[in-house]
């Protein structure tokens, strides 16, 4: 119910004009009330990449994330990380390669199993 209500109060922040430092301080509270709260921390990682310019934290941000079993199922969490880490400047990615890939590497992409093709739609096709 608290985790409800603050981010009730987060989502009335015009994200354009407060800090990235406030966005990723009101997210680690978040994280504290309800550490599953996957839209939370989607909104968060967007605004630092779109208003603020700032992978790295970012990244940290979807870190903590995925260390929730919930919002590992999450696969734009991992479409927001690989737009971060584009961002990233040659010497940001020699620097902190090793940080990242091994938190945002290790769980699989769940955007790539692609599902068999259902039997019902392979009649119509052979039709």
């Amino acid at each position: 119910m608290a985790s409800d209500f603050y981010w009730f109060q987060f989502l009335q922040k015009d994200f354009a004009r407060c800090g990235a430092n406030e966005i990723v301080n009101g997210m680690m509270l978040m994280k504290k009330l309800d550490p599953h709260f996957t839209s939370a921390f989607r909104l968060a990682a967007m605004s630092l990449l779109t208003y603020h310019k700032k992978p790295l934290e970012a990244l940290d941000l979807i870190a903590n994330a995925l260390t929730s079993e919930v919002n590992r199922t999450d696969w734009r969490l991992y479409g927001y990380s690989l737009i971060a880490k584009n961002m990233l400047t040659i010497q940001e990615k020699s620097k902190h390669f090793f940080k990242y890939e091994r938190v945002l590497a290790a769980p699989k992409l769940l955007a790539l199993e692609i599902p068999p093709i259902p039997n019902y739609l392979l009649r119509k096709l052979e039709a």
